[in-house]
């Protein structure tokens, strides 16, 4: 398999999302998308059916803007780009459930095409998430973006990029604070090294 020109390996909450990962996946709003007794945690829980879930969602927007659960709009917009461009692979890595974030990528408007161009790896061990994946390819991607509100998700995620031979100069590392993230920034940082690629 060929790698792409970039590649974007993200945390969700408190990443993408203004909500951290514990206070979201702990939150009354979360619990109700689950279906009680069905499951021993978040993770072991069946979630209620798309269309449910997606209800659920639709009922409760104005409550998730509010408390800044869902994504930013700059983060949207990032995801958009990102996702439409054929030189850029783009992985949540995650400790929260696939399903889950897909359902919040179609509330927030995201197509079925589009979350078809992404990957999510929700082992919880991000370390091995990474490392894996960047070793199915056969050629390395010229620049990675690493992102995570965690140090230690965020130094796990590093340190599987360097034992997979990616060199310093080639990662855009960013360990910001919950919700903080300058997305539009790196959407013009990634435009620029896709156009010094190309030329």
């Amino acid at each position: 398999m060929n790698q792409r020109h970039i590649a974007i390996y993200t945390d969700f909450d408190g990443t993408v999302t203004g909500t951290e990962g514990s206070k979201a996946v702990f939150s009354p709003f979360y619990n109700s998308l689950l279906v009680p007794g069905s499951g021993s945690d978040y993770k072991s829980c069946r979630m209620k059916s798309p269309e449910e879930v997606a209800s659920i969602f639709a009922q409760n927007d104005a409550y998730l803007k509010s408390i800044n659960m869902l994504m930013s709009d700059k983060a949207v917009a990032f995801f958009h780009t990102a996702l439409a461009s054929s030189d850029i692979s783009v992985t949540i890595v995650t400790k929260n459930r696939a399903d889950y974030i897909i359902a919040m990528l179609k509330h927030q408007g995201f197509s079925d095409a589009e979350i078809s161009q992404l990957k999510i790896k929700d082992s919880g061990y991000k370390y091995n998430d990474v490392q894996i994946d960047l070793n199915s390819y056969e050629t390395k991607a010229e620049h990675l973006y690493i992102l995570d509100d965690s140090k230690a998700d965020f130094s796990e995620m590093m340190r599987a990029a360097q034992d997979a031979g990616i060199k310093e100069h080639q990662i855009s590392a960013y360990r910001c604070e919950v919700g903080s993230f300058a997305w539009d920034k790196y959407q013009e940082d990634i435009s620029d090294k896709l156009a010094h690629y190309k030329s």
